[in-house]
Parts: C-alpha cells; sequence; structure tokens
C-alpha cells in the first residue's frame, strides 16, 4: 500500500468527482462504467486514490451483461484515515455553511 498522503494534501487535490468515488466506496457500492472511455477514465481515477494511499484495496471487476458484452466495475476499501478526511471535509463544509455572513 502505499503512504498515505496528508490531511493538507487531501484538501489541496481532492475534486468532486474524488469525493464521489470515496463516498460510494466508504458506503460499500461499486462503481459501474458506462462504457470502456469511462471505465478506463475511473480506473485512472481509482487508482491515483489508491496511490495516494486513500485506498487500501483495489479490485477491477469484469462481468458479463447477458448479451455478450463485458460490462466493468470497480471496488475499493477506503483507508480509515481517508475515510475520516472526508467526514472532516463535510463536517467543515457544513460549519462554513452555517457560519453567518459578515
Amino acid at each position: 500500500m502505499a503512504t498515505l498522503i496528508d490531511y493538507n494534501t487531501f484538501l489541496a487535490n481532492v475534486n468532486a468527482d474524488d469525493l464521489a468515488m470515496l463516498t460510494t466506496f466508504i458506503t460499500n457500492v461499486d462503481v459501474q462504467a458506462a462504457d470502456a472511455a469511462n471505465a478506463d477514465a475511473l480506473f485512472t481515477q481509482a487508482q491515483r486514490l489508491y496511490s495516494a494511499g486513500l485506498l487500501t484495496e483495489l479490485r477491477r471487476i469484469y462481468r458479463d451483461d447477458g448479451s455478450g458484452n463485458l460490462v466493468q466495475s470497480y471496488t475499493g476499501v477506503v483507508s480509515p484515515p481517508a475515510a475520516g478526511y472526508v467526514a472532516r471535509l463535510a463536517r467543515e463544509r457544513v460549519q462554513l455553511s452555517r457560519d453567518p455572513l459578515p
């Protein structure tokens, strides 16, 4: 497993797609790909998260859709500290949304 990035690095580099993928994995749902190009893009993103130490496990799954087509999906396990980063970021965003404007 890669060395986990720290929270400040996570905060500086995370984007909405990363948060969506991490949240999907946290809730134990596979990431589904619509087509081959999308599958490759999603897997590249998942590999980047794995390399940053945010995932402890990543698996690419191929299955037959019943029509002879292979459909790809991904499953991953988010490291406990990374799940904490996602929760902390959510908490900070909620706090900011509740702060009164000057």
